[in-house]
This record gives C-alpha cells, sequence and structure tokens, in this order.
C-alpha cells in the first residue's frame, strides 16, 4: 500500500517535470512546445495583433521563448525584441507572450503590454488570450475568447 502511495507520487511529480501535452490534467504549469508549431503560433498571433501601417511603427517584444526567425514581416511596423537587461530601458512597457500552459485541455497564453517580469496586473485593454492545439499536420489557433485568461494569469 506504501509503496504504490510512492509510485503515484512520482508519476504526479515526474508529469510536471517532463512536459504535459493537451491531453494531460489542467494544472497551469507551463509545457514544452515543438519550436515550428511555436513559431507558427507566433507568427500568426503577431500578424493578428499588428496590421499594416502607414507610418513607421516600432514594436517592442520581450525575447523569451522567441526567435528573431519568428517574427512577420509587416508592412511598416519593425519588431524589436528586448532582452531582459535591456528592460529597464523601456519603463511604460513592452508586449510579451505569457508562458503557454494547459487549461481545459488546449494549449492557453496571452498576449499582453506592460512589465512581463513583475507579474503584477496587466492593463486589460493590451491584452488578449489565445488557445491553440497542435496535431500532426497543423497547428489550430483560436482567440480564447470564451475562456479568457485561463492559466492564472491577473488582468485588471
Amino acid at each position: 500500500m506504501r509503496s504504490a502511495r510512492i509510485l503515484i507520487l512520482i508519476l504526479v511529480f515526474s508529469a510536471g517535470i517532463f512536459g504535459k501535452t493537451a491531453g494531460d490534467s489542467d494544472t497551469g504549469l507551463p509545457v514544452n512546445i515543438p519550436a515550428q508549431a511555436m513559431e507558427q503560433v507566433v507568427r500568426r498571433v503577431l500578424t493578428w495583433s499588428f496590421k499594416p501601417q502607414k507610418v513607421r511603427k516600432t514594436v517592442h517584444l520581450y525575447d523569451e521563448g522567441i526567435q528573431p526567425s519568428w517574427l512577420p514581416d509587416i508592412k511598416n511596423v519593425n519588431f524589436e525584441l528586448v532582452s531582459f537587461d535591456q528592460l529597464g530601458e523601456r519603463p511604460e512597457g513592452i508586449y510579451h507572450l505569457s508562458p503557454v500552459c494547459v487549461s481545459r485541455g488546449r494549449f492557453v497564453f496571452e498576449i499582453a503590454f506592460g512589465d512581463p517580469v513583475s507579474g503584477g496586473t496587466l492593463d486589460k485593454e493590451g491584452t488578449s488570450s489565445w488557445a491553440f492545439r497542435v496535431s500532426k499536420r497543423k497547428v489550430r489557433l483560436w482567440q480564447n475568447t470564451r475562456f479568457p485568461y485561463g492559466c492564472g494569469f491577473s488582468v485588471a
């Protein structure tokens, strides 16, 4: 009986260590997503969020978890990746992606404007919640309006 409890404890903790899939329980823990899928998600969300401009615009984006090659080409929109060391240079805030987690059987994350490190609440106007699923052939992505902010992301 005691060994069965220990085995269950080991299995529970190893699920968090070795990553999760959309079929696992919804714990809100960060997950590991294949780079090809995340590239597609980041590119599509940024393309939806930032439309072509008539005047050149620079969008400051926190670089954690984002590769420069993933950034889309949008007319007159220049994406500038900001590292952790450069955050102090942008006191008004920057755009950033929250860590991806599993919620209600799907991967969920938010794109927001604010301080990505402080953990404080963010302006709801500059925040959008997204959900996606990954299959062998494609990534299905949609704006998460039914259950926004599903991973414990606090928005004012």
